[in-house]
């Protein structure tokens, strides 16, 4: 393969990789958007119950901050019963 050959598909990769971050920085936006614009309050959180991400609408439910509800346990705002998972999630650090 040519020296111009070889030029060509490396400059092509690179710009399909921008053109993937590109896509993937728009995605991430409008999903950010979608997330705070929602009418109702979304929670997000890891497979230990944790509260990873809130809209505003889950702050004002809550009446906490972000910065209070982040790492918290979910089920410590529920009306459910806690179980023994959630009771030794609640004790970890």
């Amino acid at each position: 393969m040519s020296y111009r050959c070889k030029r060509a598909e490396k400059t092509l990769k690179a710009s399909d990789a921008t053109h993937k971050e590109n896509g993937l920085k728009e995605s991430e936006a409008l999903f950010q958007k979608f997330f705070e614009m929602a009418p109702d309050a979304l929670v997000v959180t890891n497979s230990d119950g944790r509260i990873m991400r809130v809209n505003t609408q889950a702050e004002m439910m809550f009446g906490y901050s972000w910065d209070e509800l982040r790492d918290r346990v979910m089920a410590m705002f529920s009306r459910q019963p806690l179980t023994e998972f959630t009771l030794k999630a609640l004790a970890l650090p």
